[in-house]
């Protein structure tokens, strides 16, 4: 177990790791059994209520497991490879030797590659990495398949933050690792000494952040009765039509022609939260084992949220 308040590695450390690993974590616990993980949240990254892009929380319901067993927060990233139409597009500033271009799951592979570091034997099972989602829309790159739909959400098929710094609580002892990942990013063994006073300093910011006092914040949640669905919420289908491809599907299957079909529609609603607040209502009325807030901006610089709770592993 790490002692409170002790930066690791050393300066002298971390130059040997630094010879042979592109991503090493700078790491210090604190104490922090006050503060949920939604508090740690906002507290780091969403202090006026809104998710900044390039961050997450993740968490679960479960108990027992060696992941439930933690909480993790996003708190800053290097990097995102998204795709716009339909190529590897990334924002900030890309590994070198990373594809900028091509099949953005192609992309994600390389990188991944590129940047794999043998994990420490006494840290938590994530600190770094490539974290985000990847859309259905993106089986494309394995199957083809016709008739692309229509692009009306303007949501990419896939983004993946590069991780700099996150947050580790762990819901156990109340402690909470705070790690500031230094990502060599051009693949050479210039201003190695640089790098681990600048995530020192990221650490020690985070610790400033933590110490702040937060203000109140208190969701009110409207009762069902007070609005109007009917009205408020949009489908993309009409249940005639939905029931109508349910029943093509089926038939699919018994003609052999596939084995298993998703059918589903889309529900819209004009909403005024935010995507933290969400999120903090959708955890509460549905505590599940994989729950999560991602943020991200798309290519042209647009945020957007993916908030979710879910009783499997959407891998």
């Amino acid at each position: 177990m790490q002692e409170l308040g002790t930066i690791t590695p050393t300066l002298e450390q971390f130059r040997e790791h630094a010879a042979t690993r592109r991503v090493v974590p700078v790491r210090m616990t604190v104490l922090a059994d006050a503060l949920t993980p939604v508090g740690l949240y906002r507290a780091l990254v969403a202090r006026d209520g809104t998710a900044r892009p390039g961050t997450f929380l993740l968490e679960s319901a479960a108990e027992g497991g060696v992941w439930s067993r933690y909480s993790f927060v996003g708190a800053g990233s290097v990097a995102t490879l998204t795709a716009r139409d339909g190529q590897a597009h990334w924002l900030g500033d890309a590994p070198s030797g990373a594809p900028t271009d091509g099949d953005p799951l192609e992309a994600l592979r390389a990188t991944m590659a590129l940047l794999h570091t043998e994990p420490f034997e006494d840290v938590p099972p994530l600190t770094s990495g490539m974290v985000g989602f990847v859309g259905w829309e993106a089986v494309r790159h394995w199957e083809k398949l016709p008739h692309p739909p229509e692009d009306d959400l303007r949501v990419p098929e896939l983004a993946m933050n590069l991780v700099s710094d996150m947050a580790v609580l762990d819901n156990k002892d109340g402690s909470v690792l705070l790690v500031a990942n230094a990502v060599n990013l051009n693949g050479t063994d210039e201003n190695v000494d640089e790098a681990y006073h600048d995530a020192v300093a990221r650490l020690r910011s985070m610790v400033q952040r933590l110490a702040t006092p937060l203000e109140r914040s208190t969701v009110s949640v409207a009762q069902p009765g007070t609005v109007d669905l009917e009205t408020a919420v949009e489908q993309s289908w009409d249940r005639e039509l939905f029931m109508s491809a349910i029943d093509r599907g089926k038939q699919a299957i018994v003609d052999g022609e596939i084995f298993q079909v998703v059918v589903s529609r889309r529900f819209e609603a004009a909403c005024e939260a935010s995507s933290l607040d969400v999120y903090r209502t959708l955890r509460r009325i549905n505590p599940s084992p994989y729950m999560y807030l991602y943020s991200f901006e798309d290519a042209e610089g647009r945020p957007y949220s993916i908030v979710g709770s879910s009783p499997e592993a959407l891998v």
